[in-house]
């Protein structure tokens, strides 16, 4: 999985950017914005594989058998 800091790292990077030239250059704010949205649904699809998980642990303590 990827790892969260380097993506908060580079986003606070950009907003210092920002608030120093405002009218600066989208595209890495886009980039960015897309690289977070990778991550999220990482996360998003880790979370789905453990509650699945979870549930079949569940099950096999319900009924050991």
């Amino acid at each position: 999985m990827t790892e969260l800091r380097p993506l908060i790292d580079k986003i606070r990077r950009l907003l210092d950017s920002r608030a120093a030239d405002p009218g600066g250059d989208v595209t890495e704010v886009e980039h960015t914005l897309t690289d977070g949205y990778a991550i999220a649904l990482q996360l998003e699809g880790e979370r789905v594989r453990i509650e699945r998980r979870m549930a079949e642990l569940a099950r096999t303590v319900e009924h050991p058998e």
